[in-house]
């Protein structure tokens, strides 16, 4: 293995776990939906996993595709960077649309369960994550200036996801763990009835923070 290989396989980490570390749409809209839905730590990491894979496996069918096409770099990022507004947008849709139904739901007397539609939610999740970008994998394989085999982009592209997909796992089990010692109190017991509510505006709020903040 030549020593430009071993610099972009330990880039591949870092960029894996510091990308998805502070971005907070890979792990804070997982932890939420878990917490409103009462899901268990093993349905919580396996909704993750899917997601994660999806958001990995879309932009390396992208830059395989354009770069099977000659399409260079820039113009790669470009697209990224659009699919990343898309994807911003869609989650604060999502979670607007999530928060929406379940206050009608609360408000409404036919309505025991305020807890939107489970397979609408998990099929926009997973969407939003697929035409959500990993704007740090393309440089990698595309404006290294290193000249790659198939093999090493493959190297490349596996160790990155492997770091996406362990930070993002590791994060939202933290985040799942440290969330069920949370105790509120008496005081604000009321605010369970809002799970639901609350896990939309966060889903919202995680969108607003990547298209506005970067994060």
């Amino acid at each position: 293995m030549t020593d430009p290989l071993l610099i972009l396989l330990f880039s591949a980490v870092t960029l894996g776990v510091v990308h998805t570390a502070i971005g907070i749409d890979h792990t804070l809209p997982f932890v939420a939906l878990a917490r409103a839905r009462e899901w268990t730590l093993r349905r919580t990491l396996l909704i993750t996993f899917a997601c994660g894979l999806g958001h990995v496996l879309s932009s390396v069918l992208l830059a395989a595709i354009g770069l099977g096409l000659g399409v260079g770099g820039s113009r790669l990022l470009a697209i990224e960077q659009t699919r990343g507004a898309w994807a911003a947008w869609c989650l604060v849709g999502l979670g607007l649309a999530y928060a929406g139904v379940s206050l009608w739901k609360l408000s409404s007397r036919a309505h025991r369960d305020s807890s939107p539609n489970h397979s609408g939610l998990l099929s926009g999740l997973f969407l939003v994550f697929v035409l959500g970008p990993c704007e740090a994998l393309l440089p990698l394989l595309t404006a290294s200036g290193i000249s790659l085999t198939f093999a090493d982009a493959l190297w490349v592209t596996l160790v990155f996801g492997i770091a996406t997909l362990g930070t993002m796992l590791g994060l939202v089990t933290l985040g799942y763990v440290g969330t069920s010692f949370t105790h509120l109190g008496e005081r604000f017991v009321r605010l369970e009835r809002h799970a639901h509510v609350l896990a939309g505006l966060t889903l919202a709020t995680s969108g607003l923070g990547v298209q506005f903040l970067g994060i």
